[in-house]
């Protein structure tokens, strides 16, 4: 079979031809290409490393920046508790000029010390600090000089207040109508410039003028209750208060009232009884007391001042008896020592100042002197002595005890002479002695400063304060006298010393003794009695006593014997016998005593 012959020719390449360059071209590395680019990237790295310094460099600048606003920072502070206390009130003017200086003072140092970037970072700070900072300084000085303002317009107001109410109590209505209209000018004025609304100005005015009003009643109270009470009812007068304090203060004022009536009326019940009576007469308190009660029959607040006032006089004459007496004896003693008789004894004023009894028991002392004396014999002398000294032993005895030593006076053991005769009254003489010494030794109580402060930390007061804190160092010594006087009275009645503990109990009762003060035209205060005036508790003081302590116990309603009497004999008892506790047990037993009636 015949084939189709192959071709055999000449096949075609399928790759690119490989050129050879030509002779005239040349190649990049010829013209120094690799070294361009190799430059190139070390200008990029030299690049890099800038940026990077220059980030270094601004950090480090921020720390530096921050590490001199809290330097600064610290300085003002030292600055300001160092100044603010010596700028307070008047001296407050030109502070915010004196930060303002501090301020400039300060950025000049630091920005001498600071390079360029750290000084502009410190500045941007500096700026907000001083701007607070003065803002500060302007606001207290702003407020210092308002304080200073209303100091000084209180303290008017107080002046004009106090001469006013002298004016109006001594009935000087021109002087106390010009010091009203002075008062309500300049708080009208005053609270005007503040900016205060006229309603509330109007009240200001209205509280001012009744403050005025309220010290010329009250101080009118104590001199004067009907003229007080006159002033109250004046035109203009009662519309200063509001509803509740003139419904309080026109009861108190009955009550004053009455009272003053009351203690006029004893006395003049007692002067008349007493009239031209000697000394030595006694009183006849049922009677006269039988007397006030058909005079102030409906009117309690009378009879009870009454009562209180013919107390009061009783226990005066009662009083004088005893010295009298005890001078009488005495003196007839020193006659009969000087070697007069009995006649001429008799015929002193020794004698008239002498009761009775008290004669007849020194008769009967001279005739057993006489019959001693006429006794030849030592052992009849003795016996007549004997025979005197058994006859009072049991009055000795008992006069003796600690507890009526405790009561009676030198005077009172004086006079106790002729019915004791002289041995049993050279011994109850020298036991009174003995005890006075003892009281004396008793009376010095100790209690170390480390217990004091204690007392008074606990109870809430600072027992070291400030010597500016007039108010305070005077609690302090208040106190220290109040607690040293428990504690010895505590000594007296137990006749020893008290141990750490009970003197801790005794200066905890004193220190946290409480009373409220009755003020009419404001709300009542609660103060501690060592804090308080000792007038102003006598005058206003109360405490709330009854089941529901609903009952307002006046200081002034207890009767000063009875308090005496309830004091001695919750101590007699080793009771707790503070002031406020005495009170409270008066109170229960009045209560007790109505129910048994």
């Amino acid at each position: 079979m015949a084939t189709v012959p192959t071709y055999q020719g000449p096949k075609v390449r399928s790759e690119a031809l490989q050129f050879a360059p030509q002779q005239g071209a040349r190649s990049d590395a010829a013209f120094g290409g690799v070294q361009g680019r190799q430059l190139a990237a070390a200008g990029a790295g030299l690049a890099d490393m800038g940026a990077g310094l220059e980030r270094l460099q601004e950090r480090r600048a921020l720390e530096k920046a921050f590490e001199v606003e809290n330097k600064i920072a610290e300085e003002y502070k030292l600055f300001e508790e160092q100044t603010l206390p010596n700028r307070q009130g008047e001296k407050a003017a030109g502070y915010r000029a004196e930060v303002e200086g501090w301020w400039q003072k300060t950025a000049e140092t630091y920005g001498a010390e600071l390079d360029d970037r750290t000084r502009k970072a410190v500045s941007r700070s500096l700026l907000r600090m001083r701007g607070q900072a003065t803002g500060r300084a302007g606001s207290f000085e702003l407020e210092q000089a308002d304080r200073v303002g209303q100091v000084a317009f209180e303290s008017m107001q107080a002046r004009e207040a106090r001469e006013a109410a002298g004016f109006g109590m001594a009935g000087n209505e021109g002087e106390l109508a010009t010091s009203i209209k002075k008062i309500t000018d300049s708080t009208r004025g005053y609270l005007v410039r503040k900016g205060m609304p006229s309603d509330a100005i109007d009240e200001a005015v209205r509280t001012a003028v009744g403050k005025v009003h309220g010290d010329v009643v009250v101080g009118l109270m104590q001199t004067d209750p009907k003229r007080a009470k006159e002033y109250f009812e004046r035109p203009g007068v009662a519309d200063s208060f509001t509803r509740g304090q003139r419904a309080e203060i026109g009861a108190r004022l009955a009550q004053t009232v009455d009272a003053e009536q009351g203690a006029v009326g004893a006395r003049d019940v007692f002067g008349s009884a007493m009239k031209d009576k000697p000394y030595h007469e006694v009183v006849p308190y049922d009677e006269l007391d039988a007397k006030l009660v058909k005079q102030f029959e409906g009117k309690p607040d009378a009879l009870k001042a009454a009562r209180q006032e013919l107390d009061r006089a009783a226990s005066l004459w009662n009083r004088r008896q005893t010295e009298e007496q005890a001078a009488g004896i005495q003196g007839a003693y020193d006659l009969l020592n000087g070697g007069k008789g009995l006649r001429q004894i008799q015929a002193s004023p020794a004698w008239q100042r002498m009761t009775p009894q008290q004669r007849d028991q020194f008769g009967e002392m001279l005739n057993n002197r006489w019959r001693a004396a006429q006794s030849h014999a030592l052992a009849d002398r003795e016996r007549a002595e004997r025979a005197e000294e058994l006859r009072t032993s049991d009055a000795a005895i008992a006069y003796t005890d600690p507890a009526a030593l405790s009561r009676l006076s030198r005077e009172e053991v004086i006079a106790l002479r002729p019915s004791l005769g002289e041995k049993n009254y050279a011994k109850v003489s020298k036991a009174w002695q003995d005890y006075q010494k003892d009281q004396t030794k008793l009376s010095n109580a100790t209690f170390d400063n480390d217990m004091f402060n204690e007392a008074l930390l606990s109870a809430g007061y600072d027992p070291k304060p400030g010597g500016k804190n007039k108010e305070g160092a005077a609690t302090v010594m208040r106190a220290r006298n109040a607690i040293d006087t428990a504690i010895a009275a505590e000594q007296k009645i137990k006749q020893r010393e008290l141990s750490a503990q009970e003197k801790r109990t005794v200066a905890q009762g004193v220190v946290s003794a409480r009373v409220q003060i009755d003020r009419p035209w404001m709300p009542d205060r609660e103060v501690g009695l060592i804090e308080a005036d000792p007038a102003e508790v006598a005058e206003r003081g109360y405490i709330t006593v009854g089941p529901k302590s609903n009952v307002q116990l006046r200081v002034s309603d207890v009767p000063v014997q009875d308090f005496v009497d309830m004091k001695r004999y919750l101590r007699e008892r080793g009771q707790p016998s503070d002031d406020i506790t005495v009170m409270r047990r008066w109170y229960d037993f009045q209560q007790q005593q109505k129910k048994t009636r």
